[in-house]
């Protein structure tokens, strides 16, 4: 048995103690007949579940109050374990998988693409979620699809600069990822050498964001020429400004 496999051996029977604690605070609850000591959910008595004063915690909502936030533990606990068990028959499978490719296909093949295959299944998302955020504005608000501010440059070239900026932007990050990928033998240590790729994605993110307000700012300039963050301040220029070019 692999360490990954031994880790979610031991986070399976954690959750399965901690099931069996809400059973019986469950059975706690029903016995002193204090089912409807909390009269509201998912908030209690107007507070957020996890805020709730402990200085409250007395009589039957104690025992209400407490088999709730068991519940709540035990329901993220599950999800991490279904997302740990999905994660484990995935890559066993792509071990398998992989050993056939690679005696079929050159590597670099393999690997340039799965990042366009990626890359094809990103913009598909995106697509989705874009399509679903504009439906439920229509359906919601009085004036529909016409209450989204136009961009500066027209929503058609707009949505068309996105999908070619989010490209370049995925194509050199995910080359710097499978860089990484390709000198780590284990799951551990991509997660050790990804992390901090991964922190400085997010504050590329947070420095692009800053082209919004301020398109000539220093910050949004420098930005436009580093690399790694061009392409996403270029989305946000065409938010606020028809120069296209940095």
């Amino acid at each position: 048995m692999s360490e990954r496999s031994r880790w979610l051996h031991r986070f399976a029977w954690f959750t399965l103690l901690a099931t069996l604690l809400l059973i019986c605070s469950g059975g706690m609850v029903t016995s002193k007949g204090v089912g409807l000591a909390v009269p509201d959910w998912p908030t209690t008595f107007g507070y957020n579940m996890f805020l709730f004063p402990v200085s409250k915690w007395v009589g039957g909502i104690l025992f209400e109050h407490t088999h709730r936030l068991i519940a709540s533990t035990v329901g993220f606990l599950t999800i991490i374990l279904a997302g740990m068990t999905l994660s484990q028959l995935i890559e066993e499978k792509s071990n398998k998988v992989i050993e056939v490719l690679a005696a079929a296909v050159p590597i670099e093949a393999i690997f340039v693409g799965k990042l366009f295959a990626m890359l094809a299944a990103s913009i598909v998302g995106i697509v989705v979620w874009v399509s679903t955020g504009v439906a439920a504005v229509s359906m919601l608000t009085a004036g529909g699809a016409g209450e989204i501010p136009t961009p500066a440059v027209g929503s058609g070239p707009f949505l068309i600069l996105t999908v070619i900026y989010f490209a370049m932007n995925y194509l050199l990050l995910g080359s710097v990822f499978l860089s990484i990928g390709a000198q780590a033998s284990t799951v551990r240590e991509v997660q050790t050498l990804s992390m901090p790729v991964t922190v400085a994605q997010v504050l590329i993110f947070g420095f692009a964001a800053l082209a919004i307000g301020s398109p000539d700012s220093p910050i949004a300039i420098g930005g436009a020429l580093f690399p790694l963050s061009s392409p996403l301040v270029m989305v946000f220029f065409s938010l606020s400004s028809v120069c296209l070019i940095a």
